[in-house]
């Protein structure tokens, strides 16, 4: 409800920045495969490891050992994710890459920490939706806008907002290769990929992401992701309320 401001409704939902959780990994593993000669079969542990006091674990709170990228990235572990990240230099390194993407939103300066793997910093949903476009199969990178053009009563451009491209960053191989990866329902567990397959789009890849919140001394949902896309889509998704209350009232 737009106009119930005891649930804050009058919000920009578009802009407002808020936690991406896991549709922030495929960009870790994207950079790590345009610096380094890795590709989706190189295998990357995920064990129970102590970052400086900082022990993450897994959503289902096991460990699968040695697992190729794709497996990692298909079954959105966590701790090989925050590993790659940590081992590509972590915030030094991505916070200038993602703002090179278009990720606005971001502050420079910023020490988000190891958690930024698991998208914990705040985002908007556009910003979301425009690093998305780096990993489309297309050589140019397109500028996400709400309004292309205005004209007056006699035709008069007003406003043209023209073509404007990013620079590819991400390299086209690696971009089809996480594509893949996140499009193949194979390298997902069987559940998840009837959950994220979208009707009607065959060739679409997607990624979801959930952020939580304590209740009743239990993690709870908070915020629902997905992000799907091919060459001509681009959808981004969010479930979740306004004022940043769980998804479930009875939890």
């Amino acid at each position: 409800d737009f106009y119930n401001k005891d649930i804050d409704g009058e919000v920009d939902l578009i802009r407002s920045p808020r936690q991406v959780g896991s549709t922030l990994k495929p960009l870790i593993y994207a950079y790590a495969l345009s610096q380094y000669p890795f590709g989706i079969d190189t295998r990357i542990r995920d064990t129970r490891t102590n970052f400086n006091g900082y022990t993450p674990n897994n959503a289902d709170g096991h460990f699968k050992w040695s697992i190729p990228i794709k497996v990692a990235l298909a079954w959105s572990r966590n701790v090989p994710a925050i590993k790659m990240f940590n081992a590509m230099w972590w915030t030094t390194v991505y916070t200038s890459y993602f703002l090179s993407l278009g990720m606005t939103s971001l502050q420079q300066t910023w020490d988000y920490g190891l958690s930024m793997a698991l998208g914990t910093s705040p985002l908007s949903m556009i910003d979301l939706a425009q690093w998305y476009t780096h990993l489309s199969d297309t050589e140019d990178v397109g500028m996400i806008h709400g309004i292309a053009k205005i004209v007056d009563s006699k035709w008069f451009v007003v406003f043209d907002h023209g073509d404007f491209m990013y620079g590819r960053k991400i390299p086209l191989g690696v971009a089809r290769l996480i594509t893949y990866v996140l499009w193949n329902a194979t390298f997902a567990p069987n559940y998840f990929g009837e959950l994220i397959r979208v009707p009607g789009c065959s060739s679409c890849s997607s990624k979801t992401g959930t952020t939580n919140a304590k209740k009743n001394g239990k993690n709870v949902a908070r915020d629902g992701w997905l992000v799907t896309y091919n060459p001509d889509i681009m959808m981004t998704i969010w479930a979740g309320n306004t004022d940043g209350w769980v998804l479930w009232s009875n939890a």
